[in-house]
């Protein structure tokens, strides 16, 4: 999946043990109801990688096909505008895309 010497990935989501761990403490309500949801694990992320492979996250997904539809999306938008311009959609330096 490459665009002008940029690729869009789906990638699994890594899990951020701290977070995760820092949640699980404060996840408990005044009641006694534990309402912990863990963000930090599962998921997927669609990632831009430039040619000298240095990886920017674009957005997240829940699912692998949410994922692929959100790469697909990413594509489309690259190919209707110039790197300049996505760059600042993205709120990435110009150079990311020269490499």
């Amino acid at each position: 999946m490459e665009s002008g010497g940029v690729r869009f990935l789906v990638k699994k989501r890594k899990v951020n043990w701290g977070a995760l761990f820092r949640d699980m403490m404060r996840g408990s309500s005044p009641s006694g109801g534990a309402t912990f949801e863990n963000p930090s694990g599962g998921g997927y992320v669609v990632v831009a990688q430039n040619s000298k492979g240095a990886e920017r996250i674009l957005s997240t997904a829940n699912t692998k096909q949410e994922a692929n539809e959100q790469v697909g999306a990413a594509q489309r938008d690259f190919a209707t505008c110039d790197a300049v311009e996505w760059c600042e959609r993205h709120q990435l330096p110009p150079s990311f895309v020269s490499g």
